[in-house]
């Protein structure tokens, strides 16, 4: 009986190794898979376009104002 004990603990022990490294893998997946959608999202022309909007934007609200507005 001893034997059979041991050798199911073996296997529960194998069993979750294999499972530590099911875990990292599919945490790895999602890394890589975040990684290229913000790739995909970095190199999107509709965000250079919004950058670009929110850089006028900003460039706008902190320029000196130099005269009132005109009649």
């Amino acid at each position: 009986m001893s034997r059979v004990i041991d050798a199911a603990y073996h296997h529960i022990q194998q069993l979750r190794a294999a499972r530590w490294d099911i875990d990292n893998a599919v945490a790895e997946l999602v890394r890589l898979k975040e990684d290229a959608e913000k790739e995909v999202w970095w190199n999107d022309p509709s965000h250079e376009l919004h950058s670009i909007r929110q850089q006028i934007e900003e460039a706008i609200d902190t320029a000196p104002q130099t005269s009132g507005p005109r009649p």
